[in-house]
């Protein structure tokens, strides 16, 4: 029987983001809480360190957790062990370099407020080549808001690469300021 890829789901809650994938993938979640998942995903830990150090994954989201974390740059570089050669990163983030801390409803547990520039920089110093990076006015859980969404690359040797332009938190807020909707 051929091998199905494995994805994990850094922060990953109840699962719900994965539901699509349970048929085609090994599906596992890493969350500080541990949630009644659905049938067909694999709870694997409270944190990073809960895996072993040759735990390897095809697929590694991050949504809405890195603005959480105390060190991203560590936690990013640190992913990048666990993905398989080619494995990717995929990350999404609150664009809160802006007004975010300002509108929060728990603004304690925010940690951490990105830009563009910023979430570059990170996957950059952690190794990975960049394959998408954009900033979208998206759904998430209930309501729309400004995100940034980035993946990355482990090892890849396309030449394929993000654009050039890639936003500062001073000019991307001088264009988005008129929109965000506070």
């Amino acid at each position: 029987s051929e091998k199905k890829p494995r994805i994990l789901d850094f922060g990953g809650a109840s699962g719900y983001i994965l539901n699509p994938f349970i048929n085609k993938f090994n599906c596992n979640i890493i969350d500080y809480e541990k949630w009644e998942l659905p049938k067909g995903i694999i709870y694997l830990g409270k944190q990073l360190s809960d895996l072993h150090t040759l735990d390897k994954f095809d697929v590694i989201f991050i949504l809405h957790t890195l603005e959480h974390i105390v060190n991203p740059k560590i936690l990013i570089k640190e992913l990048f062990e666990h993905l398989n050669d080619n494995g990717l990163l995929y990350v999404e983030v609150p664009l809160g370099c802006f007004k975010e801390w300002k509108y929060l409803n728990d603004p304690l547990t925010h940690v951490n407020f990105f830009s563009e520039q910023s979430l570059y920089n990170c996957f950059k110093k952690a190794g990975y080549k960049i394959l998408y990076l954009a900033t979208r006015y998206q759904r998430v859980t209930r309501a729309k808001t400004w995100c940034i969404n980035i993946l990355g690359i482990k090892n890849n040797t396309t030449k394929k690469q993000v654009r050039k332009n890639i936003q500062q938190t001073n000019n991307q807020m001088s264009k988005l300021k008129y929109y965000i909707p506070y």
